[in-house]
C-alpha cells in the first residue's frame, strides 16, 4: 500500500514553510514522530501528517504569541534635577516605545567614569503613557559618599516578545543621561 505523507520543511534563510509530499516507507506508516534531516530550528507536533510548527520566542519568555521581532525604541534619557548634592533626590526617567508587543522592563544605571553607582542602577516604572509609547521614572537618593562628578544614565530596555535593546545581545544605542553630583 502506498500512502503519502506529508513532511514540512522549514527553509531557514527565509522562515517561509514548504510542504514536500513523500511516500511513507515502512518505517514510517502508522509511526507519528518525525523521522528525517533537522534543522536545528523546527518544532515537532505529534500526529499523523502533522507539519512542523515554527518555533516560538513567546513560549521561551512565557509572553504572548507574535511575531515582533524588534527592540523597543529609546528616545530620550533625563535627570531631574540635572545637579544635585549629597542627600538630594533626583528624578531619572526615560522615553521608550515599541509598536510591537509593547515595552516590559526598562533599566537605568548611573555610573561614574564607567563605575556603576549602586545606588541609581534599578528598573523605572512607567509613569505616563502605555506600555507602546510612554515615561518609565525612577527616583535615586543620593547618598552622603557619593563621589562627586558628573555621572553617565544608561538605558536598557526589553518587550514582551522578549527583543532587549542595550543589552542581552540586542541593537545598542548611544543614547545617554547624565547629571552631576556637587
Amino acid at each position: 500500500m502506498n500512502k503519502i505523507r506529508r513532511i514540512a520543511l522549514a527553509v531557514a534563510l527565509t522562515g517561509a514553510f514548504i510542504a514536500i509530499a513523500a511516500p511513507a516507507t515502512p518505517a514510517l506508516a502508522g509511526d507519528a514522530g518525525f523521522h528525517g534531516p533537522s534543522l536545528g530550528n523546527e518544532t515537532h507536533r505529534n500526529g499523523p501528517n502533522a507539519p512542523l510548527a515554527k518555533p516560538s520566542r513567546c513560549k521561551r519568555h512565557k509572553a504572548a504569541c507574535s511575531s515582533d521581532i524588534t527592540a523597543p525604541t529609546l528616545l530620550s534619557v533625563s535627570v531631574s534635577p540635572s545637579t544635585a548634592s549629597p542627600g538630594d533626590t533626583i528624578t531619572v526617567s526615560a522615553h521608550v516605545t515599541d509598536a510591537g508587543t509593547g515595552v516590559t522592563n526598562v533599566g537605568l544605571q548611573a555610573s561614574l567614569n564607567g563605575t556603576t553607582t549602586p545606588w541609581c542602577n534599578k528598573y523605572a516604572s512607567l509613569t505616563s503613557g502605555t506600555a507602546q509609547d510612554g515615561t518609565w521614572s525612577m527616583d535615586c537618593a543620593v547618598p552622603n559618599t557619593a563621589n562627586s562628578g558628573t555621572y553617565s544614565v544608561y538605558p536598557y530596555a526589553s518587550d514582551a516578545a522578549g527583543n532587549w535593546v542595550n543589552t542581552n545581545g540586542g541593537p545598542t544605542t548611544s543614547l545617554r543621561g547624565s547629571f552631576t553630583v556637587k
